[in-house]
């Protein structure tokens, strides 16, 4: 049965954002109006439209945990999003989402990545990524866009690692990060030239760096935060983010990634106990080095009002290897021969 895997983050956002509006009252004071029904309402129906547009019977909805895994790796990651607050009923929402339909959140991971681990993983061939954001078709697999398709789109291995080093080459304001500068979509694409397999295209990369003065850790910082995970990027044993490398992935683990998980069904902080279903991990120390995160959270939750925790400040990248399987080489961006560091 095919199952729609579906951005919450957006859906929740823009269905509050409707249901607010802003006053400006003068000498600097403001307020603002909200309808929470409203909200609430909005995000329910469109979750249950976009479920029919894309003939699926069955969801995910996916949430953005905190700690994000990329502020580590590159800490002005989303920085011109500091200090913005979300609209008033966005918790209320998420809050009505998680008891109305399957959900699934991991701390120090996106709702983009979680799509993406899914959309990737063994029996999710048929499942859909729906969603609007245009960076998600650097993944593998069925997509769909509520506001633009009538069909599910199929993005093969060649154009999920094309359009992922294209997104590297020019980066993303947006997100926070710069990429080579004054490249654009025409630009990156000529560097590229044809959609070739990442292994051959990555060297064009790298010289594409170098001529505009950076280096090729520069290059490798913006292929890591450009690349939304992937099945092959992330140990749901070892709970560890598999940094994507040519020849050597790095193994980062998020402290607060041990953090229970939201039960699918379950009203938000409703239990402490874990989900099988989800990807987050089980409460229990690793054998690997742990980031220096803050402490995991007591409850459980979707999504926190504003945070005042700081991001990770420091991070171990382990390099492994040994007789642990190898990864797998069908996952879009690895070379055809796998590292042993890259063990699952």
């Amino acid at each position: 049965m095919t199952t729609a895997l579906i951005d919450g983050d957006i859906v929740a956002y823009r269905a509050a954002a409707a249901a607010q509006k802003d006053i400006d009252w003068g000498d600097g004071e403001t307020g603002a109006t909200v309808n929470v029904r409203q909200a609430v309402e909005a995000s329910l129906q469109t979750t249950a439209a976009w479920m029919s547009l894309a003939h699926c019977k069955d969801t995910i909805v996916t949430f953005t945990g905190r700690d994000n895994w990329r502020k580590v790796i590159l800490p002005t990651y989303k920085h011109n999003r500091a200090g913005k607050v979300k609209p008033q009923a966005y918790r209320a929402v998420c809050e009505a989402m998680n008891e109305r339909f399957p959900c699934r959140m991991v701390e120090g991971l996106e709702a983009d990545d979680l799509m993406g681990i899914l959309a990737t993983s063994e029996g999710h061939e048929k499942d859909i990524v729906v969603t609007l954001d245009k960076d998600l078709r650097t993944v593998p697999g069925r997509h769909f866009n509520p506001l633009k398709d009538t069909k599910p789109y199929v993005v093969s291995e060649l154009e999920g690692g094309y359009r992922w080093l294209l997104q590297a080459l020019m980066g993303d304001p947006v997100d926070g990060y710069t990429g080579i500068p004054n490249v654009g979509p025409a630009r990156a694409a000529k560097i590229l030239g044809a959609m070739l397999p990442v292994d051959v295209l990555w060297p064009k990369v790298v010289a594409a760096y170098r001529k505009a003065g950076l280096t090729e850790d520069d290059a490798l910082t913006m292929a890591r935060v450009a690349r939304i995970l992937q099945r092959c990027d992330y140990d749901k044993t070892t709970k560890e983010i598999i940094l994507w490398h040519p020849t050597s992935p790095l193994r980062l683990l998020l402290a607060a990634a041990s953090a229970p998980a939201i039960p699918s069904t379950a009203p938000l902080a409703a239990s402490n106990r874990p989900s099988r279903a989800t990807l987050a991990a089980p409460n229990r120390p690793s054998r690997t080095t742990r980031i220096a995160a803050s402490s995991a959270p007591t409850k459980t939750t979707i999504i926190s009002p504003r945070s005042t925790r700081k991001p990770p400040r420091t991070a171990t990248f382990i390099r492994r290897s040994g007789k642990s399987p190898r990864a797998p080489t069908t996952c879009s961006g690895l070379i055809t021969t796998p590292a042993s560091s890259s063990s699952r």
